[in-house]
């Protein structure tokens, strides 16, 4: 996984931000900037979009940014998110290993398809053969297994509690949901 991001000022001028820090769950430090007084200024707020690289698959989230405190060569901001955390609780160490393996966002995306087609008991066993077909036999068995672990926390926790069983609102936010997963192992490292 490659985490990268690019900030906005309000006048349109952007910066590639390659390392930034998590502070807490709403502050973030935006470190390494150059030239050190790019955000010298910046009262009003910037647009960040976030973005995770599993592989070929790209994931996502755009954040308003509010700076609260310019240091040398870095910048605290803090941030809402319209994403609930809660999605941060689902987070184990089977989902790197899927988004190693497959790409979290390719399972959440084929997951969520099979939950629209109103036939999960029917077509799992297919669903999770299909989705595993191109991982080594040797490790596919593993993997599948933290796949079904994956879906049934997914299936339980973000479409029936926090989407309400509203398919197209969670298809909606897919990628945002799949960045703020996989950033928790970011935040893990932090603190």
């Amino acid at each position: 996984m490659n985490f990268s991001s690019i900030i906005f000022d309000t006048e349109g001028n952007y910066h590639n931000v390659k390392r930034f820090l998590y502070k807490s769950f709403d502050t973030l430090i935006l470190t390494e900037i150059n030239p050190e007084d790019y955000f010298a200024n910046i009262s009003s707020g910037l647009i960040g979009y976030f973005l995770v690289e599993e592989g070929n698959q790209l994931s996502g989230m755009r954040r308003y940014l509010k700076p609260d405190l310019r240091m040398k060569k870095s910048l605290k901001t803090l941030y809402v998110d319209y994403i609930s955390d809660e999605i941060r609780d689902i987070y184990g160490d089977y989902i790197e290993l899927i988004s190693d393996n497959i790409g979290l966002r390719k399972v959440m995306s084929s997951f969520n398809d099979l939950i629209e087609s109103k036939e999960i008991i029917a077509n799992y066993d297919n669903w999770i053969d299909g989705i595993s077909k191109e991982i080594n036999s040797k490790n596919r068995e593993l993997i599948a297994q933290k796949i079904t672990k994956f879906a049934n926390i997914y299936l339980i926790r973000v479409y029936e509690r926090l989407y309400g069983k509203n398919i197209d609102l969670l298809k909606q936010h897919e990628s945002e949901i799949a960045y703020k997963i996989l950033e928790t192992s970011l935040m893990q490292k932090t603190f």
